[in-house]
């Protein structure tokens, strides 16, 4: 077997390998090279924008169990990337994002104020009575302060969680820490210093 192939689009002769797969033709392999044929798509693909962008919104919405797993399986390949890829567009969409939280609290307000009333109950217990107060004043006030002049969001984390499958923290100066909110986010309840090794 002739291990190369004339590529009908660019003449160039090369290996087999750089021909994609096509059974409809008797050599089995397409007649345009690989480079060629991807070439060809994304030049297709920039004169039909509309076209390519519809038939995604279309599977996107009859597949979103599929869509979902998808984009996980990158996020968590992808874990820094994703990261900055939304810091990014919190910061260029600040009001934007500003906009959704309230519409979502106003659509869903019932359920956010048990959340909140829950949040704020927990934080009551878990308040030990040496907790200085003024120091845990002054970290809210950092955050704030951290957050008009950054332009993004920051927060004050609970260093080890108060809401845990495996451990309640104290709400108190030692367990409070100032960091971005996309660190936060993705820190979650899942993580702090010196936490037990998964078995």
């Amino acid at each position: 077997m002739v291990n190369e192939k004339r590529c009908a689009s660019c003449s160039s002769l090369k290996p087999r390998e750089s021909f994609p797969e096509d059974r409809r033709l008797a050599s089995g392999l397409s007649s345009w090279c690989r480079a060629c044929k991807n070439a060809a798509t994304a030049d297709w693909k920039r004169r039909n924008k509309e076209q390519v962008n519809a038939a995604a919104r279309d599977w996107r919405k009859a597949n979103p169990d599929k869509r979902r797993a998808i984009a996980k399986r990158w996020q968590l390949a992808n874990a820094e990337k994703y990261k900055k890829l939304i810091a990014d567009w919190q910061k260029r969409n600040a009001e934007k994002r500003r906009e959704t939280v309230r519409n979502y609290a106003k659509r869903h307000s019932a359920r956010v104020n048990v959340r909140n009333r829950r949040y704020s109950g927990q934080r009551k217990v878990a308040m030990p009575p040496w907790a200085n107060e003024f120091f845990m004043e002054e970290a809210y006030a950092l955050a704030r302060l951290r957050t008009q002049v950054t332009g993004d969001k920051w927060v004050v984390d609970h260093i080890v969680p108060l809401r845990s499958a495996i451990v309640c923290g104290l709400h108190a100066h030692t367990n409070l820490q100032v960091i971005p909110h996309i660190a936060n986010s993705s820190k979650g309840n899942k993580w702090w210093p010196d936490m037990p090794e998964a078995s």
